[in-house]
Formats: C-alpha cells, structure tokens, sequence
C-alpha cells in the first residue's frame, strides 16, 4: 500500500499490506513535495502517480520512487487523480473539472509536457476519482459490458460516473 503525508515533513511511503514495519518506507520525500495528496498506482507500468495541491502538478515515480517525472505542471488545484491505459486524469478544485492528458508526455522540461484537456465540467470538490476497467484489476468481475470504461467522480454531495465504450 502506498499513502500521501503532508506532516512535517512531507512524503510518499509504501509498506506491506500486512503491516510489518520493517517493510515501511519512504520513496519519495524533500525538495518539490509540499502538499502530496492523490495518489494512485499504474500496475501495468510499475508507476505511481500523484497530485500536489500547492506546487500545482502531477508527478510520477518508479515504484521505488527512482525515476520522478512531471507529467503535468502549472495546473489550478489538482486533487485526486486515476489513470487508464495510456492516460492520466485528475480533478481540479478551483475548475471544478476533470482533465486528462498522456502518461508518457512526461518530462522534467515545461515546454514538452502534455496539454490537458477538459473531460467534464461542474464536478465540485471530487474528493475521489477511479477508472474502473478490467485492465485496472485483471483478477475479477468488472461490468457486465466488458468493453467499457467507468470513471467515478465523488464529492461529498454526489457521484458522478463517466462511461466510455471502445
């Protein structure tokens, strides 16, 4: 498992879903990590991607944390974020939208990072957002359309669900 804290000292760590603390450890901490909070982890590229809210990106990181790239930068107030296939999306509290741009359009030089682009509007203060698609979870029972993409946006007075078939 893999959690955000902002504490003192601001950090991503990882540890064992069994709970042994010798297998708890911070991989990404330090300079250009100020307010880390969505968070999620690409199985299939062996990645984690993350949000912060004050220095305005997304980022992603080996699951080591080696590697940090910015995928995304100079953005509003990116909260939470899923990805899927080849792209990442994240809500933004002060658009009040969800955007999506390439995973693999990152760099650390600002003039060849992705350009978002709007997905939905009026989605008010998401505090969560997943992709649901076999890909996502290749062990399991998923929708009874099989060749469907869901995206759920949640806040605390609505849920609201994207559905892309392809």
């Amino acid at each position: 498992m893999y959690w955000a804290d902002w504490g003192e000292r601001a950090r991503i760590e990882r540890a064992a879903m069994d709970g042994q603390p010798a297998s708890r450890r911070t991989v990404v901490d330090g300079a250009e990590l100020y307010w880390p909070n969505g968070l999620t982890v690409d199985v299939a590229e062996s990645r984690f991607y993350w949000t912060d809210v004050k220095l305005k990106y997304v980022q992603s990181a080996r699951l080591d944390g080696s590697d940090r790239r910015v995928v995304v930068g100079a953005l509003r107030q990116p909260m939470t974020l899923t990805v899927h296939d080849q792209s990442v999306y994240w809500a933004d509290w002060q658009t009040h939208a969800i955007y999506v741009c390439s995973k693999y359009a990152s760099t650390d030089d600002d003039d060849h990072q992705c350009q978002p682009r709007l997905v939905a509007v009026d989605v008010h203060q998401s505090t969560g957002l997943r992709a649901y698609d076999p890909s996502r979870q290749p062990h399991g029972i998923y929708t009874s359309r099989p060749h469907c993409t869901v995206a759920v946006a949640c806040s605390a007075s609505s849920q609201t669900a994207f559905t892309w078939c392809g």
